[in-house]
């Protein structure tokens, strides 16, 4: 018989052991920084699924003799074609103890002595590095392109869990705040190791996220500055809480969460909800939002929005939790790319210019759509056309006006910036609009249960108001 184990710094490495019950002897037949999956067994030889950091998913056969494995199937050959860049693992343990890690990818043209501009992307580490949760951050490519990218893995409470019931522990995380402390310890810890590295330049960083990795996003931007910032999902909001169902509202009661109208709830709702905290966010940011979970983003953007801080959001239509139409994908992400290129280096990318006009964002037209989970509401979409103005050279002008003014600041250089002023800013997806267009559209009520949940962070994910991944 034979099981893995994580092993290492937060389970990063994968050990293989084979189990003899007549004689009760256990031996590990291997340890590798890898994942394996839909394993089977032939005699001696195990068949699985197996990735790592710089390997896509292929078939392999490990025997479970000494551990040797072979390759029988490699659906992407061509990938050993690419020059791949330097990728190194970096782990951090908190005050309490608790472990995580990072990969730190460099970038593919990497000269020792610089700093380069560093995207941070979440929550999962393990395996291939793709593009993150949801797909929508690609990480070689932006290596590629010139970016450092720092890939972490969320911290797990494991030791926590050892020691109080599940119950506890949920209640715990939720209302005792520990889940964001954990998180927001980890994020910082694992970015000074970079940035200590000589890789990073801690001036030009963008951080993204979805799901669990954008609720780590909007509590970071509370009391950090970042170059940029792409969310791939909404903020904490009280929204949540009326648009939810009954049932899940007496399981949140049941955790402890109760209504942001009472009282001994208001400390907690004003502390999670990103909205009363909107006037302390200096970072600028891109919201890239499914049309089912866009309403609780909506106070949000419009207390960003109505105070002139750089603040864009994409809604993506009939799209849920995750995005799974390969054309929202592949929005999500040149729109990504093109605001941190915009941002960290003040550069303007073709993929921001397509599919519109040459030389005009034109085609990147913002659609709102307010949806709830019940089919009897409709879905009002606004369309604001952008105009071919120079908005390119406004904001290269206001980008080197905050920098300078960010330069003066006296705390870490992710950590402090003074706001954004709409005289000041223009971003290049905030051109001059034409008179918005108003379109109705029907809403179908659509049930979703994502694929790939973690059992651990479930009943905490859906009280923060996101399905968990």
């Amino acid at each position: 018989m034979w099981f893995t184990r994580g092993e290492g710094p937060s389970a990063a490495d994968l050990s293989l052991y084979v189990w003899t019950p007549t004689s009760q002897s256990v031996r590990r037949v291997r340890l590798a920084e890898e994942r394996l999956y839909g394993c089977n067994t032939h005699g001696a030889f195990i068949y699985c699924l197996q990735e790592f950091s710089t390997q896509p998913r292929r078939i392999v056969s490990i025997d479970t003799r000494d551990g040797a494995l072979a390759v029988i199937y490699d659906p992407n050959p061509q990938w050993r074609r690419f020059a791949l860049p330097r990728v190194e693992r970096l782990a951090f343990e908190d005050e309490r103890g608790l472990q995580s890690y990072a990969h730190l990818v460099y970038p593919s043209d990497y000269v020792a002595g610089q700093r380069y501009p560093t995207i941070i992307v979440q929550y999962r580490s393990h395996g291939f590095l793709n593009a993150g949760v949801g797909g929508e951050y690609p990480i070689f490519p932006a290596a590629a392109q010139g970016y450092a990218v720092l890939s972490l893995e969320r911290p797990e409470p494991r030791l926590r869990e050892q020691q109080i019931s599940r119950a506890e522990l949920d209640r715990e995380m939720l209302i005792g705040d520990e889940e964001e402390r954990m998180k927001l310890a980890s994020l910082d810890g694992l970015l000074a190791l970079a940035v200590n590295s000589g890789v990073v330049d801690p001036d030009r960083v963008a951080i993204t996220g979805m799901s669990d990795g954008a609720e780590t996003l909007y509590w970071a931007l509370r009391d950090r500055h970042f170059a940029a910032a792409v969310a791939s999902g909404p903020p904490i909001d009280a929204i949540f809480w009326w648009l939810a169902d009954a049932n899940f509202r007496a399981e949140l009661r049941q955790t402890g969460l109760e209504a942001p109208n009472l009282d001994q709830m208001a400390p907690w709702w004003r502390h999670n909800a990103t909205f009363h905290y909107a006037d302390r966010i200096d970072t600028p940011l891109l919201m890239n939002l499914s049309q089912s979970e866009a309403p609780h983003a909506m106070p949000l953007y419009v207390q960003l929005h109505d105070r002139g801080a750089a603040v864009e959001a994409y809604i993506y239509p009939e799209a849920f939790h995750a995005k799974t139409r390969p054309s929202h994908v592949l929005a999500a992400q040149r729109r990504a790319m093109a605001w941190i290129d915009f941002w960290l280096r003040e550069r303007m990318t073709e993929d921001a210019k397509r599919p519109g006009p040459r030389g005009t964002l034109g085609a990147h037209a913002l659609a709102i759509s307010w949806v709830s989970p019940c089919s009897a509401w409709r879905a009002l979409i606004w369309r604001s056309q952008s105009s071919a103005t120079s908005s390119f050279e406004k904001s290269k002008t206001a980008r080197r006006g905050f920098a300078s003014r960010r330069a003066a600041s006296n705390k870490p250089r992710w950590t402090n910036s003074p706001p954004f002023k709409a005289s000041m800013m223009k971003s290049p997806f905030a051109a001059a609009t034409a008179p918005k267009k108003r379109v109705v559209s029907p809403l179908r009520c659509r049930a979703t249960d994502d694929a790939g949940r973690s059992s651990a962070n479930a009943r905490r994910a859906k009280a923060r108001s996101r399905p968990p991944s």
